[in-house]
């Protein structure tokens, strides 16, 4: 039932490392064969700096700082292109450092009526243990983690439901899951470009499996 209130599935892939964002251009992409060059011609830049670079190419956002890569998009059928893309850019940053990733998977939903959409909050964190001084509380974020993966890699799961972070109809929240990957081995680029393509697509099915079991077991 859950999946009729999806308004949005976004898919983030972020990479902490030490990077150089002015070399991450648009134009280098293109140069790399990594998008097309009417996509480099008609990016949508935010701002291009040493410290800093950030645009958009049509379907995906790109944003790099020094210490982080982080790629997105919100079309589903296109997911695994956004794959592709991040494997081609670290495929050519073979020699930097790089010290973990994680994969976001970000689904807004909008409840259709403000009782279940009251009820969420109620089941999820008991509202009554509030109320006293606070007249009508209202759950606001609620954060999980499971600090071992069942892949018994380094990392974890955290799930975070909250208000979006993005305009939303009435009675919206987000729900975001966080498939983190710690690299404490001194992995290599070419070692975690297999992580990435090998985990990738069980990391949008235990999302989905996480997502599906919290509905089911608030039972609305």
């Amino acid at each position: 039932m859950i999946k009729e209130y999806l308004q949005i599935y976004k898919l983030n892939i972020v990479v902490l490392g030490r990077f150089n964002p002015a070399i991450i251009q648009p134009f280098w992409l293109a140069n790399k064969k990594l998008i097309r060059e009417q996509e480099a011609q008609s990016a949508d830049i935010q701002i291009i700096h040493n410290d800093i670079v950030s645009y958009k190419i049509g379907w995906a956002e790109i944003n790099v700082t020094k210490d982080r890569i982080q790629i997105g998009t919100a079309q589903e059928g296109l997911f695994d292109s956004l794959k592709d893309l991040i494997l081609g850019i670290l495929s050519f940053l073979k020699e930097t450092p790089v010290m973990a990733f994680g994969i976001n998977h970000l689904r807004y939903y909008t409840i259709p009526d403000e009782n279940r959409y009251y009820q969420i909050g109620n089941r999820l964190a008991p509202l009554s243990l509030w109320k006293g001084e606070l007249v009508d509380p209202r759950m606001n974020r609620l954060e999980i983690i499971q600090a071992k993966r069942i892949d018994n890699k380094a990392g974890s799961y955290r799930v975070t439901i909250s208000r979006p972070d993005i305009p939303m109809p009435n009675y919206s929240i987000l729900v975001n899951i966080n498939d983190h990957f710690e690299l404490i081995n001194n992995e290599t680029i070419t070692e975690v470009i297999d992580v990435i393509e090998k985990g990738f697509n069980n990391s949008i099915s235990t999302s989905e499996e996480i997502i599906n079991t919290l509905w089911n077991n608030l039972n609305l």
